[in-house]
């Protein structure tokens, strides 16, 4: 049940992650989720091979989430009405 709750934590994480800020952000979000990973699965007395891949699938999520996350700002319908008034703005006008 831990498992489960951090596998969708990080992945919420990662998605919100993605959308707001760059890759660099990974670095810190990687070690916070990495002890609140290890933390959290040795005080559920969890075995050493339980807590290794625990804490891979949270790192893995949180990754997957984050990459989902910047393809949805990527793509986002804000951001291609914008790029179309920017294109527009470029156009010769008569005169």
């Amino acid at each position: 049940m831990v498992i489960l709750l951090l596998l969708i934590a990080a992945t919420v994480a990662g998605l919100a992650l993605g959308l707001w800020f760059n890759v660099l952000v990974l670095v810190p979000a990687i070690g916070v989720s990495l002890a609140v990973g290890i933390i959290s699965l040795a005080a559920a007395h969890n075995s050493r091979l339980a807590i290794v891949v625990g804490v891979i699938g949270v790192l893995t999520t949180l990754e997957v989430g984050y990459v989902v996350g910047s393809l949805l700002r990527a793509h986002s319908p804000r951001k291609f009405a914008a790029s179309q008034r920017d294109w527009a703005s470029t156009l010769p006008t008569q005169s």
